[in-house]
Parts: C-alpha cells; structure tokens; sequence
C-alpha cells in the first residue's frame, strides 16, 4: 500500500481497532497513554470536558478534576450508553465555545478528514480552552507497523499517521498556540510479553530524556484569541470652550473653521 493511498474512514475501523487493543501490546499501549492523559488533566478545572476516541469504552479523563465529562465515538453500532454520544467527528452537535478541554484519541490517523475535525475542534472550545492529541508517530517502528503491516487481527485496518510538524502547523493556521510534545513508548511494536518487558528499560530511559523513535505521541495545545481593542475618539479645546471628538483628524466648529490634527 502506498503511502499517499487514501484515508481509512474511522467508522467501518471500529473491529480492527477494537482487536489491536486487546492485543498485548495493545493494552500496554492504552496504560500508557491513560498516565500520560491523566499527568496533563489533573490539573485542568471548568466546566466540561469531551473526549473523542477510536477506541470504545476508553477513558482517559478519569483523573480530571472537571464534573461534567462527555465520551464520544462514531461507531453506528456502538453498545457504549453511560455518558457517550454516538455522533460525526467532523461535525460535532455542540455549541460553539462551550467546551472546556478536548481529547483526541487516535482519531486524526484514521480519520479521512483530520483538517475538518481539527476545525471542529477549535470551534466547540472555549477561549484559553485545551486540546490534547494523542496520535501515532510516523517516524517510529509502530508508525511504520501501523502503515505497512496494519492495526487487528483477522480484519486489518491501515493507519495514516501525521507528523508532528505538519499537526503543529494545523494547529497555528486554526488559531492554537504553539503545541507542546512529549514522546513515549519505546517499546518494540510485538505481542511477544517477554520482549515488551525487556524493551521497556530502554523505553523509560529513552523517554526520560525524549529520544527520537518514540512509538506514540502527546501534543497539548491552547486556543488563543486576539481580543479587540475599540478605538477611543480624540478630543480638543475649541475657543468657546467646549470639547469636540475627532475621528478623522479634523474637527470643524460652527463657524466654519477648520482644526487640522493631522
């Protein structure tokens, strides 16, 4: 398959997806990303919280301080009823700048239109609100796993994973701040545990000190507003005492003289 093929479409991905993280690696994969979740939103506060995931019944807010926490998916067939919309990504029923914090779960990679869903995104947040990201790195043995061998089992599902920089630069054009990254999960991309277990001093080592190659990444990024600054009218003393506002440089009295403030 070639790399520039098309996007996978994230709803018909839901039995693929749900096998590879029942794999062992798989579930060693989603304990990773939980604490590196959990490390960045227990300290979040507001008032509500969404997360969208490729995942069903996953939950990565569960250190989250915020009370009212919504999950998201788009599987047509989803059995997940607590909490949990069944809806579009890329075009999400929630109100323009009414949500808090936002959690993106592998759902850029396998979505065919990740733009679209990022737009999505920066609308429903509020001002200063967050977003977290966590998706697969390209330039790693799992990447590469992910696009040339697949994610499942008997029904296989072929990954599209974007770079860092080119999601950085998603984010600056939809009006995010400059995003901040954190790579994990070293770990050679195999269901052999003997072999996950003796990769993973390497992997705490090398996240340690962010040693390129890592399997899966965070990007936290904050939606920034350019407030608006009204523009105030000048005033000057006229002869008879009174004040007059200027707002186009020239202030004319009754008698027809004319002040030039040019």
């Amino acid at each position: 398959m070639r790399f520039g093929s098309p996007r996978p479409v994230l709803e018909v991905s839901k039995k693929p997806l749900q096998q590879w993280f029942t794999t062992n690696f798989g579930r060693h994969l989603l304990c990773q990303e939980q604490a590196l979740a959990g490390d960045r939103v227990r300290g979040y506060f507001g008032h509500s919280l969404i997360q969208m995931s490729s995942l069903e019944n996953a939950e990565l807010y569960s250190e989250c301080r915020i009370h009212q926490k919504l999950s998201l998916n788009c599987f047509p067939d989803s059995t997940q009823t607590e909490y949990c919309i069944t809806t579009e990504f890329e075009s999400l029923p929630i109100a323009t700048e009414s949500v808090d914090v936002v959690i993106l779960h592998h759902v850029l990679e396998f979505s065919k239109n990740p733009h679209q869903m990022l737009r999505e995104v920066q609308r429903v947040l509020v001002p200063h609100g967050r977003v977290i990201i966590l998706g697969i790195n390209p330039y790693s043995l799992l990447g590469l796993s992910t696009v040339i061998k697949g994610v499942g089992q008997a029904d296989r599902v072929r990954a599209r994973p974007i770079g860092l920089r080119r999601l950085d630069d998603w984010l600056n054009l939809l009006g995010f701040g400059s995003p901040v990254h954190r790579f994990d999960c070293y770990e050679l991309p195999t269901n052999i545990k003997a072999v996950i277990s003796a990769s993973m001093i390497y992997s705490q080592i090398a996240a340690r000190f962010q040693l390129p190659g890592g399997g899966i990444y965070v990007a936290e990024a904050i939606k920034e507003v350019q407030r608006l600054t009204p523009l105030k009218p000048k005033f000057i003393k006229l002869r008879g005492g009174f004040d007059i506002p200027i707002f186009g440089g020239v202030a004319t009295t009754k008698i027809g003289s004319a002040i030039d403030k040019r």
